[in-house]
């Protein structure tokens, strides 16, 4: 029992962590997307470069 138990907080923190990661992306594209806009650079192309 204890075992699945500590499975299931593992699984939660996890899906905590990738929320706030998620968050954190969407704030930088948007940022980026601020800043780029006059240059035309599209919120995808962005997330590419960061990844590289």
């Amino acid at each position: 029992m204890r075992q699945a138990k500590t499975f299931k907080e593992n699984m939660k923190m996890i899906h905590k962590r990738k929320d706030a990661w998620n968050e954190k992306k969407r704030t930088l594209c948007g940022k980026r997307r601020k800043e780029r806009k006059e240059h035309g650079v599209e919120c995808e192309e962005t997330k590419t470069e960061g990844e590289r």
